[in-house]
This record gives structure tokens, C-alpha cells and sequence, in this order.
């Protein structure tokens, strides 16, 4: 029989050029890692990365990667291509300077310099 394997289960490392890795009509050894019916007819799911080439061994036999990557791809894209911001005020004070809003980790504060702090709240509103 012949299918077709997507270039993004051909390879654990990312494959811009399927034909680098396989041929036409080459013989590989796949797992079957999904299956639907579409327009009457059963569209299945292949897999080449999770199979040893050589032996034909199923790397993945509780299918964990799968169910990993499954996850990751149904996870939170920004599709805009903007930078995602977050602001988020940390209700913690430094151990380093005193001040609110940071890890000691993330402090800049030099020795005897100037402390900084983010502004609270409140007093962001009394401004506008």
C-alpha cells in the first residue's frame, strides 16, 4: 500500500525538503498514529520519527510523544506576530533594595545607587 507521511512526522528535526530524507516510492517503516473518516473514506495518520527505521521498532509504545505534541499544537498561539506583553504586578518585595514589584534576582540596584520600584496602582489612577 501506499500513503503519504507528513514532513512534520518524518523527523524529530525539522524537515523543509521531505525529498532529502526519503525518495518517492522508498519503503519506511511508520506507525499509525491517528485515523478519522472523511467523505466516507478513512484518512489515517502516520508517523515516521517515532519508529526506528532500521528494525521497526515503535519508539513510542505508550504513545506519549504523540499525545505531547497533540498538546503543544492545541496549545495558545498569538497568530498576529505581535509581541505579547505581560504586566503583571508581582505583590513581593525585593530582599535586595526593598522595594516592591521584583525578585531580588531581578534587581538593578547597585550599592548605595537608586532604588527602583513599580508604581502602585492607586496612585497610577490619582494621575490620569
Amino acid at each position: 500500500m501506499e500513503y503519504l507521511v507528513h514532513r512534520t512526522h518524518m523527523s524529530s528535526c525539522r524537515v523543509d525538503k521531505p525529498s532529502k530524507i526519503v525518495d518517492v516510492r522508498d519503503k519506511m517503516w511508520v506507525k499509525l498514529i491517528g485515523r478519522e473518516m472523511k467523505n466516507d473514506r478513512i484518512k489515517v495518520s502516520l508517523s515516521m520519527k517515532i519508529v526506528k527505521q532500521g528494525t521497526g521498532k515503535d519508539l513510542d509504545p505508550n504513545n506519549v510523544i504523540i499525545e505531547q505534541e497533540e498538546r503543544w499544537r492545541h496549545s495558545f498561539q498569538d497568530y498576529t506576530g505581535q509581541k505579547i506583553i505581560l504586566e503583571a504586578v508581582l505583590n513581593i518585595t525585593c530582599k535586595k533594595c526593598g522595594c516592591k514589584g521584583h525578585f531580588a534576582k531581578d534587581c538593578f540596584m547597585q550599592p548605595g545607587g537608586t532604588k527602583y520600584s513599580l508604581i502602585p496602582e492607586e496612585e497610577e489612577e490619582r494621575k490620569r
